[in-house]
């Protein structure tokens, strides 16, 4: 019920697109590509290398290596949008280092795979 004397405004939920969307996509297949290559090296018995993920994946298990992984995408793409509103040009290399940087342990699992083939 609306009082009186003031007008419905409809505002939406999310008030624009995201300014690299485009770029999303490829990070976020990235990541997810990291987390399988990970847990089919984990299956074989190799083992996680990145400290921090190695703590994770100790204390919580796959489960929490998967939350850790996509809190941490959702930080990376909250902090391009954050920076693409003030300096759209730093907040595009921001978004292009967080592709190149989530490529590289894939590269280098699957590396680690056709060698252990």
């Amino acid at each position: 019920m609306q009082a009186r004397g003031t007008s419905a405004v409809a505002m939406p939920l999310i008030k624009r697109t995201l300014a690299f969307g485009h770029l999303y996509f490829w990070y976020i297949l990235l990541a997810t590509l990291d987390l399988v290559t990970t847990v089919v090296i984990l299956n074989l018995g190799g083992r996680e290398v990145n400290g921090i993920a190695n703590a994770v994946l100790q204390a919580s298990g796959p489960g929490g290596l998967l939350v850790m992984k996509y809190a941490s995408v959702m930080l990376v793409v909250c902090i391009c949008e954050f920076v693409a509103e003030r300096r759209p040009r730093t907040g595009r290399f921001v978004a292009l280092a967080a592709i190149v940087l989530s490529a590289a342990p894939v590269a280098v699992g699957w590396a680690q795979l056709a060698m252990h083939a």
